[in-house]
């Protein structure tokens, strides 16, 4: 990350965000309103924002956590960052709402030892926001490469940097033809145990099939496209969101074999994924981890995941957890 704390922490300070309902829809790409967490935006220089968001208190996926959890689910604060980036380059850069984002990369953290509560005020959040680089092709603004640091009751929470790009509607078709013709594969997957990936509804299971073989560990994602909140609006490819869900699965998955630990003692901290490819709805995505990539060392535990859609890498990434860091 290359922003300083005490600056952004400063700007929010002075800031009195409205939290009394949401922005459109249509802002963060979302055919829901239960689905959209931002509230509010304000620019405080060049190129950086302060984007207000109001964390939802139930929730059937992003509330999904262990009972008595002392974290937020680091999908619901994944979330909030994309649909930051998806407002600001629509609100501040004036991005044809008709024109298709491609997301492709992101370094997360998340700190540990804050507590949500019930006070409403700890369900409040902001987020520092600065474009650290621009994309052209041909003089017209293409892409952006953005710094988040998401600030919960004025307590930094957790931090994203992100690339992505957009093209136009006849650029998609073009590029995405092929693979919108194509019907879903028909996979028998067998979702994993849903204990074992530390949620409650079955629904929100996301990998199967899980096996291990000599070398390696590998898993299938599970696409359901009646999910509520993977597929809230139509998606001719699996989301970025689902992949990094199902990557942070199939790593508790993979840390519960290894080191024979209860799921619930493991807590998410960090992922820097690459995408690149689309993992398609008619392939299987397959999740793999070689044995020799996963590492403990003074409690904690990290791994190189990769999918494989079709023999073809899809998606690289690096995730780590903290061993004991959960209840």
């Amino acid at each position: 990350m290359t922003m300083r704390r005490e600056k952004p922490l400063a700007l929010i300070e002075q800031w009195s965000p409205n939290f009394s309902q949401t922005i459109c829809k249509e802002l963060v790409h979302k055919s829901f309103l239960s689905e959209v967490f931002l509230t509010d935006s304000r620019q405080v220089a060049n190129d950086c924002f302060l984007i207000s968001a109001l964390l939802p208190k139930t929730h059937f996926y992003y509330n999904d956590v262990p009972i008595r959890s002392q974290f937020y689910d680091s999908a619901l604060i994944l979330e909030v960052c994309r649909q930051v980036s998806i407002y600001i380059a629509h609100i501040f850069y004036a991005i044809s709402f008709d024109y298709k984002f491609i997301f492709d990369s992101a370094n997360f953290t998340q700190y540990l030892g804050h507590k949500p509560a019930n006070n409403i005020d700890k369900h409040k959040a902001i987020i520092h926001t600065k474009v650290i680089n621009k994309k052209t092709k041909k003089d017209s603004l293409c892409g952006l490469e953005i710094d988040m640091m998401v600030y919960i009751d004025q307590e930094l929470y957790a931090c994203k940097s992100m690339k992505f790009s957009w093209v136009a509607p006849k650029m998609w078709d073009k590029l995405r033809r092929i693979s919108q013709q194509q019907d879903s594969a028909n996979l028998e997957i067998k979702p994993i145990l849903k204990d074992i990936v530390c949620k409650e509804h079955i629904s929100n299971v996301v990998i199967g099939n899980f096996l291990e073989c000599t070398n390696y560990f590998q898993a299938t994602i599970i696409a359901d496209k009646t999910h509520p909140a993977f597929f809230d609006h139509p998606l001719d490819h699996i989301s970025g969101i689902l992949i990094i869900e199902a990557i942070k699965q199939f790593g508790i998955a993979t840390c519960a074999k290894v080191f024979n630990c209860k799921p619930t003692k493991l807590q998410f901290k960090s992922i820097q994924v690459e995408f690149k490819n689309f993992c398609e709805f008619y392939n299987p995505n397959i999740c793999y981890v070689s044995k020799e990539h996963i590492c403990l060392q003074d409690g904690e535990i990290s791994m190189d995941i990769v999918i494989k859609s079709a023999k073809l890498h899809s998606v690289s990434s690096s995730v780590k957890f903290i061993m004991g860091g959960g209840r």
